[in-house]
């Protein structure tokens, strides 16, 4: 009987987890389906899974629009860098504040955590006119910079660092006369390395799916963000003329592959990651 409970009880689980996947997954599934009808069929009342004829029509229209290629290079470049910046900076600010002791180390790790309670549109006005005097504007320096470090990345890795680094390991390999570097690289890095999957992951979806301030330093069509580039579709419409919806959808779809990659090639990594942190005591 309880072999029998148990195995009812796991396909129920089954159940649910599939509806759930269903329920979640449908809107992707829409919009994927959206980009292939034009808008008469995409507002219709009528539910269809699938277009009664598969038109390419909008991905055309959106090549055409806009320099969406050049749009798709620029998230990716300015996401892979801050991602690759912030993986280092804040791993090796998050090392030195766990396992190294120094004059003000709690004040400043206090004065961080401070930093995040303040909104970012704090931070807008006076990083924008910082900016515009370094004539960044309009240049890849303004969507890199600001987020090569941040004080979340920072937390997270001070604390993952905190409990998962030994300090006999440390002080065994300054014996051995390895460097603080040394130490950092081959060391700490492979042991943090499922936190370092979680904080790419995080910063590479967040600079990805940033819209207000690229919006706000950035000018030029060719610079655009991809958040930037599908935003405008809506006016790059002539007087009179019917917002492609369908174009959205296509650009909606592109945009969204790069992020579900990753996560399916990382995915491991990653829920190794947020179980470690959980599991953490």
């Amino acid at each position: 009987m309880n072999f029998l409970s148990i195995g009812c009880r796991r396909v129920l689980l089954y159940i649910i987890l599939i509806v759930f996947s269903f329920l979640f997954s449908f809107p992707f599934y829409q919009m994927v389906i959206g980009s292939f009808k034009d808008n008469a069929e995409i507002f219709t009342t009528k539910l269809t899974l699938l277009p009664k004829r598969f038109m390419l029509d909008n991905y055309k229209y959106l090549f055409n629009s806009l320099p969406f290629i050049r749009n798709l290079f620029n998230s990716l470049f300015v996401s892979t860098i801050t991602t690759a910046l912030n993986i280092f900076f804040c791993s090796l600010a998050g090392f030195t504040f766990a396992k190294h002791t120094f004059p003000g180390r709690n004040f400043l790790f206090s004065t961080l955590l401070i930093t995040m309670m303040l909104p970012g549109q704090v931070t807008l006005v006076p990083l924008f006119i910082l900016m515009r005097r370094l004539n960044w504007i309009n240049t890849y320096y303004p969507l890199i910079i600001p987020g090569a470090a941040s004080a979340f990345g920072i937390f997270l890795m001070r604390q993952y660092s905190l409990n998962s680094i030994p300090d006999d390991l440390i002080d065994a390999a300054k014996i051995d006369g390895c460097s603080e570097f040394n130490i950092y690289t081959k060391i700490a890095l492979p042991i943090i390395k499922p936190a370092l999957t979680v904080l790419g992951l995080l910063t590479f979806v967040g600079s990805w799916n940033n819209f207000l301030w690229p919006l706000i330093v950035i000018n030029d069509f060719k610079m655009y963000t991809v958040p930037l580039a599908l935003s405008i579709l809506r006016t790059s419409s002539g007087a009179g003329e019917l917002i492609q919806y369908g174009s959205v959808f296509g650009g909606a779809t592109l945009a969204t592959f790069p992020i579900l990659i990753m996560f399916l090639i990382f995915q491991k990594q990653f829920i190794s990651g947020i179980l470690s942190g959980a599991l953490k005591s």
